[in-house]
């Protein structure tokens, strides 16, 4: 049978297990599955970009945000710089009044160096949350882009059913080589033009943030 979307992949799981007494669980395995590549897969489809008018110390990521590749001020000549949280604290003491160059990560939020003393307009290309699958919402760009990644991931979180099965091994290895894949494709479409760099992340407590918006003058949602 063809295999494409979630509905295909409840049928088609539970077959390759050989064990259709797990066929009601063939879902769980699915979002097990996603959970997981939430945090391995970073794939350019991944990718948007958006903006926020700033006009205090710190800014809401957006919901669907696991990680940022560039933060920029509108009109600047060079994207943010990012710094630990006690660097942050130096830098606004000591460039009181100017524009931010320089941003950490808190919770749930962006924290600016300086803080800006006007609005300003700040933006963001970051990588998203893969589109949960369901019933209601059966494709999204990795169903269409490799739906073998779903698969052999969700038949690696079977494997407690399976205790010793072989079979484990080979899809483990089948599932980790797709992700391997997909991510150094997407790196060289990336950046083939110019050299990887490398970001830190900081964590730390979020004063006063507001919302993000869907950039009117980048990518669309």
């Amino acid at each position: 049978m063809a295999l494409g979307n979630y509905n295909d992949l409840l049928t088609t799981i539970p077959r390759w297990l050989n064990k259709r007494s797990l066929d009601g669980m063939a879902g769980d395995f699915i979002v097990l599955t996603e959970t997981e590549l939430q945090s391995r897969l970073r794939s350019r489809e991944m990718q948007t970009t958006v903006d926020a008018m700033v006009n205090c110390a710190a800014t809401a990521l957006p919901a669907d945000w696991l990680d940022a590749t560039r933060l920029w001020m509108d009109g600047a000549e060079r994207a943010l710089k990012f710094c630990t949280p006690d660097a942050l604290e130096e830098i606004r003491r000591r460039n009181a009044g100017c524009a931010p160059t320089h941003y950490s990560w808190t919770d749930s939020a962006i924290e600016l160096a300086p803080v800006p003393t006007g609005e300003l307009l700040l933006h963001m290309t970051y990588y998203r949350r893969i589109p949960t699958l369901s019933v209601d919402a059966p494709i999204n760009w990795l169903t269409t882009r490799d739906v073998g990644i779903y698969l052999f991931g969700a038949l690696t979180k079977a494997s407690p059913y399976l205790l010793d099965d072989a079979r484990v091994a080979t899809w483990a290895k089948e599932y980790d080589g797709r992700i391997a894949a997909l991510n150094l494709s997407s790196q060289v479409a990336l950046h083939s033009g110019g050299p990887l760099t490398r970001r830190i992340r900081g964590y730390g407590r979020g004063v006063n943030p507001v919302p993000w918006s869907a950039s009117a003058g980048g990518w669309k949602r």
